[in-house]
Parts: structure tokens; sequence; C-alpha cells
């Protein structure tokens, strides 16, 4: 039997999956009433489900076992219950014939994929998210199909170990000491001419509280504050229209990528969890845990996605923070820390220690290990941006504040080696993307390879660094937030990207529909002063 992993078939729905034009189509984002799905809507929609804002075709399910794969597990089992699953949801209409998932197209379990181009159809929208017509059509989930998920998600969970594989030749720090005592001995960052490197701390400096604020805060805090918020949902809205393609793709329906494609739309399911992270931030301060950020979630987030998903579900049965992050959750090392570690920079400016800090407070309620470090890295990124005037400097100073013997760390340096040694943003990626090909376009590590590879050769320019994440694909509105966020308070935001989001940043949190960009930056300075 030549059963092809899970990786490999998204690989290959990736590649060849043809992006939906959002210049002519539209998207289909939550709102405050959305009823969001459960039960045979739930199966269905993790069979197979489109991304909100660009359409990019999705099927949980086998990410989950990809996931699990690239953790170090063994997921033999998994992936021949998988193909089993595949094929009973081609039959429930789940998955059409002759579309997303043909077996005459993409392989079957005794023959190899052929490659072919999936033209995407109208937008198909997530099961429980129609209209009362669209609901008298949806697909059927059948008994046998809920018996095989069923078994699909036993079979994830009690994955083997497989001792060859390179997951575990790393350390992963779980606890904030354990991870402190992998950071440098000082806080300081780096000067602009000195090498990001620094001694292992002390186990008594280790142990120390997190200290006062620095007093190299700048001035003109709330300005630089508002172009961090600023940039973040500019890039956002310019990357949600696009997420979730490969490169080649979006080259042939797009072209050259460098502004809007479409009326921008800040509304995500990115920065609600910041939303969330700073109510509690303003209830507790600085002493604020994981479950204080859980409870908020619980009371606010209606419905996640990937490691999100599995967090608010392990909450709701009772497992809290920090267990809700790493209990059966296949993506914890997946974006959804990293896409949101900004905002613990921005209430810790100029102050690393604590925005890597707060950020593992934070990564734990939905992410494990390097979830969580991707999560630090952001945070830190942002911090220093309020230091540093150079995105390399920035980048080096901030890899620092990650465990020096983590797969995320080696993550990093694969990506500095290899920009370093490139001639262009192109070339670069053309590397990275094959080196990380085993990796979903959700996972951390291909979008923080997007982002460095956009921060390294974009030149400060956020116009030049969103045409870069453009063209690498992946998760772009997560990589244009984080970018946009860390340019925008290095040099502020060009008028071509903030103008058309007219101060207003759009959510489907209820009683948070519209806030005002300027009064969500003047309460984030005001925190960070705390």
């Amino acid at each position: 039997m030549n059963t092809k992993h899970a990786w490999q078939i998204d690989r290959e729905l990736r590649i060849s999956a043809r992006p939906l034009d959002r210049r002519t189509h539209g998207s289909n984002w939550y709102t405050s009433e959305t009823a969001f799905p459960a039960g045979d809507d739930l199966i269905a929609l993790f069979w197979f489900s489109s991304v909100p804002g660009s359409g990019a075709p999705e099927i949980p399910y086998l990410e989950m076992v990809q996931a699990m794969g690239n953790k170090g597990y063994d997921v033999s089992a998994a992936e021949r219950l998988l193909y089993e699953g595949l094929e009973e949801a081609q039959h429930c209409g789940i998955l059409e014939s002759g579309g997303i998932f043909d077996w005459a197209r993409f392989g079957t379990r005794e023959s190899g994929a052929t490659h072919a181009t999936f033209e995407q159809p109208a937008h198909r929208e997530h099961p429980g998210l129609h209209d009362s017509a669209q609901q008298a059509q949806k697909p059927v989930v059948s008994p046998e199909l809920r018996a095989l998920t069923a078994e699909l998600l036993h079979a994830i969970h009690t994955a083997p170990r497989d001792p060859s594989h390179p997951y575990w030749t790393y350390e992963h720090p779980a606890t904030w000491d354990d991870v402190r005592a992998e950071m440098p001995a000082t806080d300081a960052p780096a000067s602009a001419g000195e090498a990001p490197t620094g001694a292992a701390p002390t186990p008594a400096q280790n142990s120390a509280a997190p200290g006062a604020p620095p007093s190299r805060a700048p001035d003109d805090l709330e300005a630089r504050m508002y172009a961090g918020w600023l940039g973040q949902l500019a890039g956002g809205a310019f990357g949600t229209a696009i997420e979730g393609y490969h490169s080649t793709q979006l080259q042939k329906v797009y072209g050259r990528i460098d502004a809007y494609i479409t009326e921008p739309e800040t509304v995500n399911d990115d920065v609600v969890y910041e939303l969330a992270f700073l109510d509690a931030f303003e209830r507790r301060g600085r002493s604020i845990s994981s479950r204080d950020i859980g409870r908020e979630w619980v009371k606010q987030i209606p419905f996640g996605w990937s490691a999100e998903w599995i967090a608010l579900h392990n909450m709701a049965d009772g497992i809290l923070p920090p267990e809700s992050g790493s209990w059966h959750n296949p993506y914890s090392n997946w974006i959804g820390a990293q896409m949101r570690g900004m905002v613990c920079g921005l209430v810790a400016p100029a102050w690393p220690m604590e925005a890597a800090r707060l950020a593992h407070i934070d990564g734990l309620v939905s992410h494990a290990e390097n979830g969580v470090y991707g999560e630090m890295y952001a945070a830190v990124l942002t911090a220093l941006a309020f230091v540093h005037r150079d995105p390399r400097t920035l980048l080096l100073d901030a890899a620092r504040f990650i465990p020096k013997k983590s797969e995320y760390a080696a993550v990093l340096s694969k990506c500095f080696d290899t920009t370093a040694r490139a001639e262009s943003a192109e070339a670069a990626w053309a590397i990275l993307d094959t080196y990380f090909e085993r990796y979903n376009w959700i996972h951390a590590y291909p979008n923080i390879a997007a982002v460095i590879n956009a921060l390294w050769f974009g030149n400060g320019d956020m116009t030049e660094s969103f045409r870069i994440l453009a063209h690498a694909g992946l998760d772009v509105d997560c990589n244009a937030g984080l970018v946009g966020t860390v340019l925008g308070i290095m040099g502020g935001v060009p008028e071509q990207w903030g103008a058309p989001l007219h101060d207003t940043l759009e959510t489907y949190l209820a009683g948070k529909e519209k806030i005002s960009i300027q009064a969500l930056a003047a309460r984030t300075a005001r925190l960070a002063a705390r």
C-alpha cells in the first residue's frame, strides 16, 4: 500500500489550490450574531472548510495528523484512518467528487497523487453559518463518518513517539523559571553595533521578579503605540484576503501584490485574543496569570480555530490553563500564539524580558513548547521595536530571548543563515519554502520564516515588506500583522495603509463590534505604564 503521508497530501493541496479572487468575491467573516457549528455540523466543518477571509481550502482532521507527525509522533495508524475518513466524507458530499480532494487527481491508497490545479468554487461557507436555503442543501454526516472520526481522534491522541524523529533531540523547557534559565543574564537590548549574544543567567537571577519597567520607553509612546496597532491591523486586512495559498497560485491570480486587493476588512480571528488579554491585564496588571486570560476567552470568544478551538473546548470541559494548551492539542506548535504576541510587547515597550514573560503566560492558554516560544519571539520583537531602528538588528537581538536548545531556536538559526547568504527575498524564500514543506501553512515555523525574510529584505519599508510576505503565501494576515506592528512602531504607517481603515477595528465579539484604533492605542499606552 502506497499511502501518502498527511503532510504530503496537505502540501499538494496547498500548491494546487487556485485562490478565490477576492476582487470579485466577498468574504465570509463572522459577526457577533453568528451561530457557530456543533455536532454533525462541526464534524463536517473539520472534514472540509474554507478560510473566511480568503476562501482557501482546509481539512482540519488532515492537519491534526500532520501536526502530530511534526511533533515527533508515529501517525501511521492515524493516516490509514484518515484515508478512510476522506473517502467517506466524499461519499457524504462534504468533499465534492472531482473537487477539492478527488482520488483520481490526488491519488488513492494504492497509487501516488497526480498533480492538478484545484479551481476554487464560489465561496463555500462553513457548516452552521449558512442561510436557511443553504442549510437545506448541506451535506449529511453519515453514522460511518461519525465513527471514523472518533477512531481517528483516538489514533491521533494515542499516537506513540517516534524515537528516531529529530524533534526529540531538542529541549523544550515548560515553566517560566526553566525558560528564563535559558535566556540572557541581562534584560538590556543589544546596541545597534553589538552582537546579539548573552550568557545564561544564574538560578538566583532567574528567580527575580520582573522588576521595574525600564526608563528607555519613548516620550512619544502613545503615538508609536497607535502606529503599532495601525500597522498590525493594516497588515491583517492586507493578508486576510490572500491567506492560505501558495505563492505560485497567488502569482497566477493577482500578479504583484503590494496594496490592498479589496476594500480592507479589520475583522479577523487574530486580534480578538489580544483584546481579551488587555481586559485581563486591565484587571490584574503584571500579576496576570494564564487562568485570568483563559477566563476572558471563555467569557468573550465564541469560537476558535486549530489550537484556540482545542483550548476553548478544554476550558469548557474544566481543563483550565496551563493544561488547556497542551491537553490533546495537536496544534500546540502552530501560529495561534505567535500571531497574538504583539500585545505583550506593546504593554512592555523596550522591556523584552517582561514581554517574553507575559507572552509565556498568554501562550500557555492554547499552546505549548515551540508554540509558546513563537509568541515570546513576536512579543520581544514588538518590545524591541521601541529601541532598534534596523530590522536585521531587531531580528537577531530578539532571538536571544528564545530557549537556546529548542527547535524554535534552531528554526530561527536556519532562517538567519539562509537570509544572510541569499541575494534576494525571492532566492531566500525558494530555499525556506522547500525546507519547511512538511509543515502546515498555519504552523509557527514556516510563518516566522516568512516574517524574517520580509523584515530582512524589506529595508524597513512597509509596502515592500508586505509584498515579500504576499509572495510567500501561508498565513499572510498573521505575518503581516506582526511585521506591520514592528514597522509601525519603528517608522510609522504610510498613508496608503492606514487611511483606508478609518480609525476603526471591527470584531465579532459582543460589545466590541467597533473600536476606535486611536482609543485602543491610548488604552494600551496607559496599561503599559502600570
